[in-house]
């Protein structure tokens, strides 16, 4: 555990000295770099989508989010508490604060609901065109956000999100578990998951 720690400070540490170095270059990567399932949205959508990020935290996704696609309406879920992830506290102290300041631009475009996704999403209407999913990481809670989220996704709308690894094992099995069951095909990249919602024409 201490290891972890000391491994943990050295890496925030790392961040840190790179952020003063180049600060350019960090501030382009905490706000430009895409993830896959971002990129897979831009190349088949076209059109001004409505989606859902789960888990906003400090807005770093968000930004990607609404920089890379056309966004009609973008809710964006996150309860702003602490709570633990993987071997310690994932503080959220000031990170809506950041958050809604990162995204001030887009703010005609978004939606915040500061509550867990799980009371959030009868708030959130249907034919979504997308859900990222990067909230809590528990098997129970990413099935949980599976259940709720996807039957609010039109036809050919896509269900996703990150850390797909073996850190965070309760997202991979209850990925896996949920892609089975639906017999859905399922893409991946980095740390990125997600599937495409059938057509209604589709087996």
């Amino acid at each position: 555990m201490i290891r972890k720690k000391v491994l943990l400070g050295t890496l925030k540490v790392r961040h840190k000295i790179v952020e003063l170095l180049a600060p350019r270059l960090w501030k382009n990567m905490q706000t430009v770099a895409s993830r896959p399932m971002i990129d897979f949205l831009a190349y088949k959508f076209h059109q001004k989508l409505i989606g859902v990020e789960i888990g906003v935290y400090a807005g770093v996704n968000a930004l990607r989010i609404l920089s890379k696609l056309s966004i009609e309406r973008l809710y964006l879920v996150d309860p702003y508490v602490p709570y633990i992830y993987r071997d310690g506290i994932f503080v959220t102290a000031g990170k809506e604060a950041l958050a809604r300041k990162r995204l001030r631009k887009f703010e005609a475009k978004t939606t915040f609901l500061i509550e867990k996704s799980e009371d959030a999403f009868p708030k959130i209407p249907n034919n979504l065109d997308f859900v990222y999913i990067d909230g809590d990481h528990s098997y129970e809670a990413v099935k949980q956000d599976i259940q709720n989220y996807f039957p609010k996704i039109k036809p050919g709308g896509i269900i996703g999100g990150h850390d797909f690894s073996a850190e965070c094992l309760g997202v991979p099995i209850a990925v896996l578990e949920f892609v089975g069951n639906m017999n859905l095909k399922l893409y991946g990249k980095n740390l990125d998951w997600w599937v495409v919602k059938k057509e209604e024409n589709e087996s």
